[in-house]
């Protein structure tokens, strides 16, 4: 492995299933949540997605990241939170830079804020142009800025924003997308770049690859992937799990288009880290090398049993993280 050893976080699905409350769905989640803080997982990650239709497959994530960072704040000490992604078809900015502040100040200074434009379908509910997009959130991102360091203008003068977040300056902002301009406008405008668990690891190599090239001289900014993982002492165990509960939504990511393979077998190999934890840490590394700083594991997809995910964290902290050494190289 060439490159620097990667952080290891956590990405929960959140959004309650038919039947069951989000109260229930977190108190269902408590096991996973006690093992992310207790193994020493560096972040928890919780997504954004909008749902129009109940038979809607995709809807794995609730209406709003921040929400869930801040249900969960206070239990989870330590533990960098991130919103993987905000979906800022649903937001106004300034009503964003407030939110995140806030989240920032319950967590203690935790937040990382991550954002993406949304689903031709958001835009549509919301009334946003699709050619506006791109101007959208180049401002929004300015005016989280602006607003971060104490204040922000509006036509008769500034207002100030109170409260202002923990850190300084604000949350770190990760930028995601999968053309060119997306790469290249988080090297301009974030500190890092996000990549979905629908991107596939040849685009992560071409988005990380062009994020680089783009970024500043000496800038070192982070990239964070989200990653399916199903980890067991097993091969034969682990691709079990895999079949039954992971790659039935990774056809619904292929339905809408989120994912450029058609192949299942094509799909474990580009978006999942499945299989002993001797096999997940030779792919970690892999994507170590193509310059992954951060990996965001989902390890609890669908209806895949909590003691199964339970026994992906564990084995991932115990046999996985630590063949990674500080030095960048496979123990």
């Amino acid at each position: 492995m060439s490159g620097p050893a990667p952080r290891f976080g956590v990405a929960l699905d959140f959004a309650a299933p038919p039947g069951q409350t989000y109260a229930e769905r977190l108190a269902e989640l408590d096991p996973v949540l006690d093992l992310v803080g207790a193994a020493g997982y560096d972040a928890l990650s919780a997504g954004e997605s909008y749902v129009f239709s109940r038979s809607d497959a995709m809807g794995f994530h609730g209406p709003n990241a921040l929400m869930m960072l801040a249900a969960l704040a206070h239990r989870l000490t330590g533990v960098r939170l991130v919103a993987g992604v905000s979906l800022l078809a649903g937001w106004d900015a300034r009503r964003l830079a407030y939110d995140s502040a806030l989240v920032d100040q319950l967590s203690g200074g935790r937040l990382t804020l991550g954002l993406g434009l949304g689903s031709p379908a958001a835009w549509r509910v919301f009334g946003i142009a699709p050619e506006a997009l791109g101007r959208r959130l180049e401002s929004t991102v300015r005016l989280l800025r602006e607003a971060w360091s104490g204040s922000f203008s509006l036509p008769e003068g500034c207002v100030d924003l109170v409260p202002g977040p923990v850190q300084e300056g604000g949350p770190r902002i990760l930028l995601g997308g999968a053309r060119k301009v997306s790469a290249e406008r988080a090297a301009a405008l974030a500190d890092g770049f996000v990549a979905s668990s629908g991107y596939s690891r040849d685009l992560i190599a071409r988005q990380v690859r062009r994020y680089r090239e783009a970024a500043a001289p000496g800038t070192v900014g982070s990239v964070s992937v989200n990653r399916f993982a199903v980890v067991a002492a097993t091969e034969r165990e682990a691709l079990a799990r895999y079949r039954e509960h992971v790659a039935p939504l990774l056809a619904a990511y292929r339905a809408t288009g989120l994912v450029d393979r058609r192949d299942p077998e094509l799909d474990r190999d580009q978006l999942c880290l499945v299989g002993t934890p001797a096999q997940v840490a030779e792919r970690t590394a892999e994507y170590a090398d193509l310059g992954v700083t951060d990996l965001q594991l989902r390890v609890r997809p669908g209806r895949l049993p909590v003691a199964a995910a339970l026994e992906s964290l564990e084995l991932i902290a115990d046999e996985v993280r630590p063949r990674f050494v500080s030095g960048g190289e496979v123990a």
